[in-house]
């Protein structure tokens, strides 16, 4: 028999997520993955995942898919993001917050980024 993804193991995640948003500080900027190894990997977990939604919303269009299915991954996705959070939140170094630089400099890419001059 298949594995079938049903709504109410959508319904679970969303009530873990809610639960991880309400530990955490609202967000004033991009966070840049990091903060502990732990928090690294669950940030890693997170691109992957998005990387099978955006392959499955391909097929989907495609063929039929279980819209529980897309629900399901989605909520993965954003339950791995608040947990690498909520992680590097409880680790010893806090989550990268990206500050655009000043208009002008390095294109206004975030600090230490890639197009950093640093």
């Amino acid at each position: 028999q298949a594995l079938r993804i049903v709504a109410s193991q959508v319904e679970r995640l969303e009530r873990e997520i809610d639960a991880m948003n309400a530990e955490l500080q609202p967000l004033k900027s991009f966070i840049l993955p990091g903060g502990s190894e732990a928090a690294a990997w669950l940030h890693l977990a997170r691109t992957v995942a998005r990387r099978g939604e955006r392959r499955l919303t391909r097929l989907a269009a495609e063929q039929p898919i279980n819209p529980e299915a897309i629900k399901y991954i989605d909520n993965s996705i954003q339950e791995a993001e608040k947990a690498a959070a909520t992680t590097a939140a409880a680790g010893p170094i806090a989550n990268n917050a990206a500050i655009p630089n000043p208009a002008g400099q390095n294109g206004g890419a975030p600090v230490g980024g890639m197009n950093s001059q640093q």
